[in-house]
C-alpha cells in the first residue's frame, strides 16, 4: 500500500532560535511522500537564512502576513496532502511520527481527523511538566464531543486531518488568536469523531516568552467563550468547562509559583552550599582560588540549569570554529552558538550514552558530532563509567574498583584539525573528565593557536591534586592564556589567549 500524501505547514516570525530543530524534526521523518509548507512572517533575524539551506527540502514564502492564523491558512491553501497538521516554529515532532499517522488513516479510512500523545519540553529540548502531560493522557481516552466542549485536551501539535475537510468546514478563523486550534477542533467535532493515536507524535514546546507560555490566561478565557459559542446544547459540559477553566488557571498560578519558587530558593540554597564548601575545601588544601586575569566583554552561553559556559562574543561569527569536547546528553551550549552566533560546531564524545543520546536529537546542519575523544595521543584509551548509572560522563580515573572500563577511539588535537583543514580554533571547551591536564601539556607544547579556551579542571577527582591545577594554569598564563571569567561553581575556566587582542587590560594574574 502506498503512503499517503501529508503536508505539514509552519507558520514562524521571528523564530530564529527554534525553527531549524523544527526543520529537521520534520525532514528527519524520512517519510517518502512529504510536503513540507513553511510560511513565514516576513522575519527580521535571521530565519530566512535557515529557510534557504533546506530549499530544496522545503517549500517557503516570507512575506508580511495578518498574524498566525493567516499564515496558516495561506499553507493549507497550498497544501496538496491527503493528511494535513500545522506546526508551530518552535514545536517539533517525535521519530516515525508521519508513518504512524499514515499508518492510522489506512487502517482507519472512516476516521476524518486523530490526535496523538504530546510531551512538554523547554527551551533545551528536555521535557517538563510530566504530571500535566499524565493528565492530558488520561483525558485523551475515549473521544466524545461533549467531552472536548468541557475541556480541551487535544494537543494541536499531535492533531492530523484529511484535507477534504476544507471544502466542506473552511479553514481556521482568523478573527482568533490565541485558540484558533480549538475553534477549528469543535467545528470538526460538531460532525466527525476524532481518533486517538495512542503513541507520544510531539513535542510541545514551554517558556516564558513563549505564546501560550506568556498568555496562557488569555487563551483559557477564549477557550470558555468558544465552548459556550458551539455548546448551546450541552449546559452541563459548559458547567464542567467553567470548572475546569477555574481549576486549570489555578493550577498553572500554582505550578508557576512552586517552580518559581523553587528557581529562587534552589538558586540561592545551591550558591551558599557552593560557597561554603569551597572555602571549606579551600581551608583544607583541596582547592584553589583564583581571580580573573584580563578584564574583557563576556557572555553565559547556553542553559542556565546546567551546560553553560562564559565565552567573550568579541570577533565570534558564522566563520568562526568551536571544538566541543565531551558533550555527554546537554547541548545546550553548542545550540545557543549557533543560534547566536551560526557558529560551526565540531563535537566529539566517544560514550555510548552520549552517542545514543545524540541518535535522537534533532542536530542542526552546523553542529557536527564525531564519536571519538580528545588525548595527548592517537589509538585508544580506557574510560571508566561513572559511579551513579543514571549520570553519563565517563573518566580516565576510575571512581569505583568494579567497574569496568570501555575502549574508547581518541585523537590528537593536530591530528583532529588537520583532518579538517583547520589552522585554528576559534573557541576549544575542555569537559573531558581528568584528561585535561594531558592535553593542555599537548596545546602548550605544539604552540597550537586557540583564541579561547574553556576548561572544566578536575582537581576534585581522586588521584589529581589541586596543585596539578594550580600548575597548569600557570603553565598557560606562561604561553598567554589568561583567565577572563570562571563559573560559580569555580570549576569551570575561560581563558584568552592574549595575543589574539592587544588591547585586553590586565587585572589580577596572582592565585592563592
Amino acid at each position: 500500500m502506498n503512503d499517503l500524501k501529508i503536508s505539514i505547514i509552519t507558520p514562524s516570525f521571528n523564530q530564529s532560535r527554534f525553527i531549524e530543530r523544527t526543520i529537521l524534526s520534520v525532514l528527519n521523518q524520512n517519510y517518502s511522500n512529504l510536503e513540507y509548507i513553511i510560511m513565514d512572517g516576513g522575519s527580521t533575524d535571521s530565519t530566512v537564512e535557515i529557510l534557504k539551506k533546506y530549499s530544496d527540502k522545503i517549500i517557503w514564502k516570507s512575506e508580511k502576513d495578518r498574524g498566525q492564523s493567516d499564515a496558516i491558512n495561506k499553507g493549507l491553501k497550498m497544501a496538496t496532502g491527503d493528511i494535513i497538521a500545522y506546526l508551530n516554529s518552535d514545536d517539533t515532532y517525535e521519530p516515525d511520527t508521519l508513518q504512524k499517522v499514515a499508518d492510522f488513516f489506512q487502517s482507519n479510512p472512516d476516521k476524518k481527523w486523530a490526535y496523538g500523545k504530546c510531551k512538554i519540553i523547554n527551551e533545551n529540548d528536555r521535557e517538563i511538566r510530566r504530571a500535566i502531560t499524565l493528565y492530558k493522557n488520561l483525558l485523551l481516552k475515549n473521544y466524545t464531543y461533549p467531552k472536548l466542549l468541557s475541556e480541551n485536551f487535544i494537543s494541536q501539535p499531535a492533531t492530523f486531518w484529511k484535507r477534504e475537510i476544507h471544502v466542506q468546514e473552511g479553514f481556521f478563523d482568523e478573527n482568533e488568536h490565541f485558540c484558533m486550534d480549538y475553534e477549528f477542533w469543535l467545528r470538526l467535532g460538531q460532525k466527525y469523531d476524532a481518533g486517538m493515536i495512542d503513541s507520544y507524535l510531539a513535542n510541545f514546546r514551554y517558556y516564558a516568552n513563549s505564546k501560550s507560555g506568556s498568555v496562557n490566561k488569555k487563551q483559557f478565557q477564549d477557550e470558555l467563550r468558544l465552548a459556550k459559542k458551539y455548546g448551546q446544547k450541552y449546559p452541563f459540559a459548559i458547567f464542567l468547562h467553567k470548572f475546569n477553566y477555574y481549576k486549570i488557571t489555578w493550577i498553572y498560578r500554582i505550578l508557576n509559583f512552586i517552580e518559581n519558587s523553587k528557581k529562587s530558593i534552589f538558586a540561592l540554597t545551591k550558591k551558599i552550599f557552593r560557597i561554603v564548601r569551597f572555602f571549606i575545601k579551600f581551608i583544607l588544601g583541596e582547592e584553589i582560588y583564583f581571580f580573573t586575569q584580563k578584564k574583557i566583554s563576556k557572555k553565559l552561553i547556553g542553559s542556565e540549569e546546567y551546560g553553560s559556559w562564559f565565552i567573550s562574543p568579541q570577533n565570534i561569527n558564522s566563520e568562526s570554529i568551536v571544538y566541543s569536547f565531551g558533550i555527554g546528553e546537554d547541548i545546550s551550549f553548542d545550540l545557543d552558538l549557533i543560534s547566536k552566533y551560526k557558529c560551526k560546531i565540531f563535537a566529539f564524545d566517544p560514550t555510548p550514552k552520549s552517542i545514543n543520546w545524540l541518535k535522537k536529537q534533532n542536530l542542526p546542519e552546523n553542529f557536527q558530532y564525531f564519536k571519538y575523544g580528545l588525548a595527548a595521543q592517537n589509538g585508544f584509551i580506557n574510560l571508566f563509567p561513572p559511579k551513579n548509572p543514571n549520570h553519563v560522563s565517563h573518566s580516565v580515573i576510575s571512581k569505583d574498583k568494579s567497574s569496568t572500563p570501555i575502549k574508547a577511539r581518541v585523537k590528537d588535537l593536530l591530528t583532529i584539525m588537520q583532518n579538517f583543514g583547520h589552522h585554528k580554533i576559534n573557541i576549544l571547551k575542555m569537559d573531558i573528565e581528568g584528561s585535561e591536564y594531558e592535553v593542555i601539556d599537548y596545546i602548550t607544547k605544539n604552540n597550537i593557536e586557540i583564541d579561547q579556551l574553556l576548561i572544566e579542571f578536575h582537581h576534585r577527582f581522586t588521584g589529581i591534586s589541586v596543585n596539578k591545577t594550580r600548575e597548569t594554569i600557570q603553565k598557560l598564563n606562561s604561553i598567554g592564556y589568561k583567565i577572563f571569567a570562571i563559573s560559580s561553581s569555580r570549576e569551570e575556566y575561560s581563558f584568552i589567549n592574549s595575543s589574539c587582542n592587544k588591547n585586553l587590560r590586565s587585572i589580577h594574574p596572582i592565585s592563592h
